[in-house]
């Protein structure tokens, strides 16, 4: 009998690389975020909170991504009205998202649909059922990667989800910070660099 959580205590996962918790300080930053907001919000006791918060990052990423890549002030308020879906096909055809990004965003999309549009779902949303009734194809394209059954629970989906989006909003907000602290000029390259191993993908995989 699997022994269940005492509900008063939050889920407790990997911190990240030290490399990576200056990069997500920068990006609280440039999201006016407050500090330790991200790594809260890795732990946070809710799925239903988790994956709400983490499309609302999301979506406010791929929106600043836009705004900057247009670079046209008097589009601003436009660009922030429209709807994720035409944010998201905007940012694919501008080339803002890296490889299977757009994918990604797809079923973070999907997923939050699944827990938003009724309030009643706060208490019973679970992002490890939602991600086992997926086919193989969109398991892969949420978590970047195949998480056999035994390690697909206990946190494992949500753990993956906070990287590659920590990783994707990096390369939308702070690309620049990024490849300082990865030690790379290249910050294209390197922020990408980063996305791919949140994929658990290697350079022959691609």
């Amino acid at each position: 009998m699997a022994t269940r959580r005492d509900p008063g205590t939050p889920r407790q996962y990997p911190l990240p690389h030290e490399r990576n918790l200056a990069l997500i300080s920068n990006i609280e930053i440039r999201l006016e975020l407050p500090r330790g907001f991200l790594l809260a919000l890795r732990n946070d006791e809710s799925d239903w909170g988790f994956v709400i918060k983490i499309h609302a990052l999301i979506e406010t990423a791929v929106t600043d991504g836009l705004i900057r890549h247009i670079d046209k002030p008097t589009l601003e308020r436009q660009l922030r009205k429209l709807n994720f879906t035409t944010k998201q096909r905007l940012a694919k055809d501008a080339g803002l998202l890296p490889g299977g990004g757009d994918a990604f965003l797809q079923e973070i999309g999907s997923a939050r649909n699944g827990a938003a549009h009724d309030v009643r779902t706060a208490a019973t949303f679970s992002l490890d059922v939602h991600f086992k009734g997926l086919s193989n194809d969109r398991k892969v394209s949420l978590v970047g990667g195949r998480l056999d059954e035994g390690s697909a629970s206990a946190g494992a989906v949500r753990s993956r989800v906070w990287e590659r989006a920590i990783s994707l909003i990096a390369e939308l907000e702070v690309a620049e910070i990024a490849a300082e602290l990865l030690g790379d000029p290249n910050f294209k390259e390197a922020i990408r660099r980063q996305w791919e191993e949140s994929r658990g993908l290697s350079s022959d995989d691609k």
